[in-house]
């Protein structure tokens, strides 16, 4: 690395932020965590919270497709905090995506002062991982769009991307799902390896992404999660999502390929069905559906619809990832 490169991934002097940013971080310290106090040292950008390396969750849902309460209450209490400042991460990099510089050097900032405890590295159970799976996707997408306004991304950034893919890519390869877990690693290994120029992990994401395109339907059904039951209808939408994401940076990669392009079809072409009939499933699932919310998300990112939807684990304002990744930076 040369004298220039070095100063490039130097730390940002603190910026006095935005009008715009500085409402930014009001509306998040009001109601989110502790860890979104201003720190008029670094320009009102959120404090980080010393998020432990441990991470620790319960599932979300019991055997019997009910809702855990217990393990969700759980999460929220060992997450809070964290999940509260990638939000955070994800609104400074939509800002600045946008053209908001001092945003963007907020982002920067802070996200590398938050990386060097290493955290959500260790996972310790299995929801664990995929919490490390959702974690990576947001951050790595939110870094996807922040590189593209022009942000510095540090080393230390990229040795944490880096440290939470492997993770990703060994408890999957010990366990290797075929469900939506498998999309969702994906997009979140694919998202990592799309900033660290890791080649290998480009590929291992690409073979992921072909165990759930290799499955739908012609139908466009896609046959695990026919057996959801109730959510049958939410976890087609639930598996479509971070496919599309996934589809955006291959665009930038050498294209989507046409065994995986042709399933990915059949499945968008079924998502406006189930929308329109909300029971179009129910008889081959067993049981009456219920009706996702992010219908728009998909849509969004193949450039279908000018609506807005924040996903948190897709790195944020959905509508900005497409900007981000026109650019191909």
């Amino acid at each position: 690395m040369n004298t220039r490169q070095r100063a490039a991934f130097r730390r940002p002097r603190p910026a006095v932020a935005s009008l715009a940013t500085l409402a930014l971080i009001a509306a998040l310290a009001s109601g989110e965590a502790a860890a979104q106090a201003p720190n008029p040292g670094d320009g009102a950008c959120p404090v980080p919270p010393e998020t432990p390396a441990l991470l620790n969750a319960k599932p979300l849902g019991k055997k019997n497709g009910e809702r855990d309460e217990e393990g969700r209450a759980f999460n929220r209490e060992m997450m809070g905090g964290m999940v509260a400042f990638i939000k955070s991460l994800e609104r400074m990099s939509d800002a600045a995506i946008n053209g908001d510089a001092a945003a963007g050097t907020c982002f920067g900032t802070n996200l590398d002062r938050w990386v060097r405890n290493n955290p959500a590295t260790l996972p310790q159970s299995g929801q664990a991982n995929f919490e490390q799976t959702w974690t990576l996707s947001a951050v790595a997408l939110a870094v996807v769009k922040a590189q593209a306004a022009g942000v510095k991304i540090t080393p230390e950034v990229k040795n944490w991307l880096r440290t939470m893919s492997d993770g990703v890519r060994a408890f999957h390869t010990a366990k290797p799902f075929t469900n939506n877990h498998a999309a969702w690693a994906a997009v979140a290994v694919g998202a990592a390896a799309y900033i660290t120029g890791d080649q290998d992990a480009w590929r291992w994401a690409l073979g992921r992404e072909s165990i759930v395109t290799d499955q739908i339907q012609d139908d466009g059904t896609l046959p695990r999660e026919l057996q959801r039951g109730k959510s049958a209808t939410s976890y087609h939408l639930f598996t479509a999502m971070p496919l599309a994401a996934l589809n955006l940076m291959q665009r930038c990669r050498g294209g989507v390929e046409a065994s995986q392009g042709a399933g990915m079809k059949r499945l968008v072409a079924l998502l406006p069905q189930l929308e329109q009939n909300p029971q179009f499933l129910a008889a081959r699932a067993g049981a009456e559906q219920g009706v996702p919310k992010h219908y728009p998300v998909v849509r969004i990112l193949r450039g279908e619809s000018q609506e807005t939807f924040f996903e948190q684990k897709l790195g944020g304002e959905t509508a900005n990832l497409p900007k981000a990744l026109a650019r191909c930076k």
